[in-house]
């Protein structure tokens, strides 16, 4: 109920995350919104694109210990804020870059994928056009597209701007228009979100502690501490800089090295997706309470179609 301002209006910050560029709650944050929601009728305030968040987000923000590093003292952008799997410190980090940007203080952070977002819009009916005028009315047309197609159909930014990522903010106003239709339809919303969630495609964090309590333990916290005990929580971010995630499929793979000899160590995907995130690891029994190295191992499978046949986005 709080989510959806039934009790107060709220208003929250949205980060859209592209999976073609992982990081570790989801992918690349291209571009966000302003939304507020009263009385569950969602109004978008503000639509841009990641250009526009250009405040680097300084240590401010108290968070996970081990994190504060690479996150914020190495890595203090917009951009690079989510590369912790810590949902409740991503979320708070948004919360507190808006504030130091704007001085505006918001309710809460939404981070959602695209390929949610897609599946949202379509649900509800809604359609995207492509610069041509191409019409895409399914999901995953409308998340190819906007994940790896937008990145053909223009040039690289000139004097005048840089015209994919205007076009990518009216894209994504347009998602957010059909995708909150989808979040008031009942059925819409059963048939997307709950396994969005359960594939961690969807993070909310509130701004209010004790909002932020109740919903710990659920997986749209992405609450790391309250992960399985003896589990080794691994994600990947691409430091590269590129779009290459969108043609990989990452097959996690890990072993226990303890003296001389090897044991294989079962691994879960944390995500359904096959573009996953996110692996937890159950340490062998007999090295639990004791200090272990993991070796984990990327690897990768073969793209559907031949790379040669595209160019990096």
């Amino acid at each position: 109920p709080q989510l959806l301002g039934l009790d107060k209006p709220r208003t929250y910050f949205v980060a859209l995350e592209s999976n073609a560029e992982m990081r570790a709650t989801g992918g690349f944050l291209g571009q966000y919104a302003i939304v507020r929601v009263n009385a569950g009728k969602v109004k978008v305030l503000r639509v841009g694109p990641n250009a526009e968040l250009v405040t680097p987000i300084a240590p401010g923000v108290k968070l996970l210990p081990g994190t504060t590093s690479f996150t914020l003292t190495d890595n203090p952008m917009w951009v690079n804020s989510n590369l912790s799997p810590h949902g409740p410190d991503v979320g708070a980090l948004w919360l507190y870059g808006w504030k130091q940007q704007t001085g505006v203080s918001l309710d809460g952070a939404i981070g959602i994928d695209i390929t949610t977002a897609a599946r949202l819009a379509a649900a509800a009916g809604g359609t995207i056009a492509r610069p041509d005028g191409t019409v895409l009315d399914t999901a995953q047309a409308i998340a190819d597209y906007a994940q790896n197609g937008v990145y053909f159909d223009f040039d690289a930014p000139d004097e005048s701007g840089d015209p994919r990522k205007a076009y990518q903010v009216g894209v994504l106003r347009d998602l957010l228009r059909h995708a909150s239709t989808s979040i008031l339809n009942v059925d819409s919303m059963l048939n997307v979100l709950p396994s969005a969630i359960a594939e961690r495609r969807v993070l909310l964090t509130f701004a209010s502690p004790a909002l932020q309590a109740r919903i710990a333990g659920s997986p749209v916290a992405q609450d790391t501490t309250m992960a399985e005990q003896d589990h080794v929580l691994v994600t990947w971010n691409n430091w590269a800089g590129n779009k290459f995630d969108y043609y990989m499929r990452t097959v996690p793979s890990a072993r226990c090295v303890r003296g001389g000899g090897v044991t294989d160590v079962p691994t879960r995907q944390q995500s359904a997706c096959a573009r996953c995130r996110v692996v937890r690891s159950r340490l062998p029994q007999h090295r639990r309470g004791a200090r272990t190295r993991l070796e984990f191992v990327r690897n990768r499978r073969p793209p559907e179609f031949p790379l040669r046949s595209r160019r990096p986005g």
